[in-house]
């Protein structure tokens, strides 16, 4: 079943990418602030609905088409103008394609991590914890 189509000019989609070693799937943004580290996706287009945008993302951003994924949490914001945000998060559980950094202009660097590696990195707190969520959903506990 689809979610709901964007409601707000920055209404995201990103996803979750856990691996079968029990590792996770980041980019690290370019001009990402104090927290540059998130898991990949990007803006929802006019009119499209967050699972659509997810397999764009993830295929335009990565080259890794996610075969399956479900539904992992919605979180409402204020971007910095306060604009109301809609942040629609997968756990992508199956793709195929090798992830690779297909937009150098806006990521500064892809790599995987596992929960150990996790702490160094400047992660938004919710972000981690999302993350950890994940790997434990996937039966990797630390």
């Amino acid at each position: 079943m689809a979610l709901n189509l964007a409601g707000s000019p920055s209404d995201t989609a990103s996803g979750i990418l856990v691996s079968d070693g029990g590792q996770v799937l980041l980019a690290r943004r370019r001009g990402g602030g104090e927290y540059p580290w998130d898991v990949p996706g990007g803006r929802l287009q006019p009119g499209e609905n967050p699972e659509t945008a997810l397999r764009r993302e993830l295929l335009g951003g990565l080259g890794v088409e996610a075969m399956e994924y479900r539904h992992f949490a919605t979180l409402e914001t204020d971007v910095l103008d306060e604009t109301p945000a809609t942040h629609f998060v997968f756990l992508v559980t199956r793709w195929s394609g090798q992830a690779e950094n297909k937009r150098p202009e806006a990521y500064a660097e892809v790599r995987w991590a596992s929960q150990g590696e996790l702490a160094p990195l400047a992660l938004l707190p919710l972000i981690r914890r999302g993350l950890v969520r994940a790997l434990q959903i996937r039966g990797f506990s630390g």
